[in-house]
């Protein structure tokens, strides 16, 4: 068991790899989209062994499968305080309800729509708009958040694609500039029949299929989103990279993959305007 699980002070935030971070505070602690690894041997990332004895919320951005991941959330089960998942559009085949999913199996949750705020000891989280990466389907159960922590903001944006800056540009208008933002880059996701092909009535072409993907953002795109926040440290996490999110993911990279790219510029980019920036792996820390 980790010795430092807890914090004195201040605030601070651990990524455990793809899109899961731990966010705490003295009084209280938070996990977004867990997936977290049970080996107490691994020596490169975090695993169940380092996480704070009661997690007072679960945030969860959308039902992928690499975002909500029973494996781990049903070891946690008893020590998770609330879990808030993103509301459905009701009725609608594509867009099942995550929360009846989650409280049939005995979880306490809570359904949030836009700017719903939730109290955290030592700060607070406000779900904010989650758009694209659904193959422009009528999904509505998608959130971003937004963390108020020990004195710092932070935009956790998952998967969200930047196809209109002007959402965060409203997001800023009404919650402030944000510190860090915490971004998806998988610019050339899955086609439509990839993850919902069993939905669809008719057979549809490939390029149709190919037209609509399960994308979040290029360079381009993250710029864009950390420009209209004003953060001053952006963090692409991985996408699948970890060698064992392979089964899950069905993806692979190398130097030349164009997603590989297109985090690269951004990340010239914000080399260019002095804004910290990352592409992160394994594991890491911010604390303050």
């Amino acid at each position: 068991m980790s010795k430092d699980r807890h914090i004195d002070g201040g605030g601070r935030i651990r990524y455990f790899g793809h899109a899961c971070l731990v966010l705490q505070t003295a009084e209280g602690a938070f996990v977004t989209d867990p997936f977290i690894r049970a080996d107490s041997s691994a020596q490169d990332r975090y695993t169940l062994d380092d996480l704070p004895d009661f997690i007072d919320l679960v945030l969860i951005t959308h039902g992928h499968q690499d975002h909500i991941v029973l494996e781990t959330l049903l070891q946690l089960r008893g020590r998770i305080g609330t879990i808030v998942v993103p509301r459905s559009s009701r009725g609608n085949l594509e867009d099942p309800s995550i929360g009846l999913y989650l409280k049939q199996l005995g979880f306490p949750v809570v359904e949030a729509d836009d700017y719903d705020e939730f109290p955290f000891p030592g700060g607070k989280v406000v779900a904010t708009p989650f758009l694209g990466e659904h193959c422009d389907l009528d999904i509505r159960s998608k959130s971003t958040y937004w963390v108020d922590l020990a004195g710092r903001s932070a935009f956790v944006g998952a998967d969200s694609s930047g196809i209109d800056t002007t959402l965060y540009r409203y997001i800023r208008e009404h919650l402030g500039t944000a510190d860090i933002a915490f971004l998806g880059m998988e610019c050339d996701g899955a086609p439509l029949t990839w993850l919902y092909q069993a939905l669809l009535t008719k057979p549809v072409t490939k390029k149709m299929s190919n037209s609509r993907k399960l994308s979040g953002s290029n360079a381009e795109q993250a710029a864009a989103i950390t420009t209209e926040l004003g953060a001053t440290e952006a963090y692409v996490y991985a996408m699948g990279e970890e060698p064992w999110l392979g089964h899950v993911m069905a993806t692979t990279y190398n130097e030349d993959t164009y997603q590989i790219k297109q985090i690269e510029e951004f990340m010239t980019w914000c080399a260019d305007r002095e804004i910290k920036a990352g592409h992160l792996f394994g594991q890491q820390e911010w604390r303050w």
